[in-house]
């Protein structure tokens, strides 16, 4: 892995097949998990907004459904004129065509995610391997707030109002696969170096009970997945 030129996680766009971006962001999580990068690589995230849609029906209209039940989404009214209207609640990616990336920047990050089937690049970046942009942490704070336009322009999205906005958020987590059983190396904390065996594991918060003999006897204690390999 090459020098970590950013310590700390930033905020970086990256652009995308507008209509997978969803697809696209998961594809990019699990390479992130392939490749060893969950300690760079913290979380994806595409913005939604909710949206009205309102639809009117003649009342002899054969694409009327013959079901007109309310629902969390969906509200049916009877007009004046006998006629109909169908009020649906539509939740879409706020910025078409644009996923969000908080990580630490490095070269070899850039490459997965840039060569992530459906990633057309960075925002901010000249190509040929530039170093994109981050944006900064008021910038993302005001990527929840309401343009009132369909379609957001990503180099506009600064002047808003606050609108209800929920959040499509990935979180890059390493998967592991360890049983009780299983003889492990320890790689870091008080024991790094020793070997020991698994006597009990707590998958919610990824840690293990291990068990280690020495001259001195038997020491049981937990560790995290995360400072253990097989």
């Amino acid at each position: 892995m090459s020098n970590v030129i950013l310590e700390k996680p930033q905020w970086f766009i990256v652009s995308a097949i507008s209509g997978k971006e969803k697809s696209i962001a998961e594809n990019i999580a699990e390479r992130i998990v392939t490749y060893g990068y969950t300690d760079l690589v913290k979380n994806i995230q595409i913005i939604n907004r909710e949206r009205t849609e309102v639809t009117n029906f003649s009342k002899n209209d054969s694409s009327l459904p013959k079901n007109l039940n309310n629902t969390k989404i969906t509200t049916w009214k009877v007009l004046e004129d006998g006629n109909y209207q169908k009020i649906s609640l539509k939740t879409g990616n706020k910025f078409p065509g644009y996923i969000f990336v908080n990580m630490v920047y490095n070269q070899d990050v850039w490459y997965v995610i840039r060569n992530t089937q459906g990633v057309l690049g960075f925002v901010g970046s000249s190509g040929k391997g530039a170093k994109p942009i981050p944006i900064s942490e008021l910038q993302y704070r005001n990527s929840f707030k309401n343009i009132n336009n369909e379609k957001i322009d990503i180099e506009e999205y600064m002047s808003a109002v606050v609108e209800k906005i929920e959040a499509d958020t990935i979180i890059v987590e390493q998967k592991y696969d360890f049983i009780v059983g299983d003889v492990i190396e320890i790689v870091s904390g008080k024991f790094a170096n020793h070997a020991g065996k698994i006597i009990e594991l707590n998958n919610d918060l990824k840690l293990a009970v291990v068990e280690i003999s020495s001259n001195e006897g038997t020491t049981k204690f937990e560790v995290p997945y995360s400072d253990i390999k097989k």
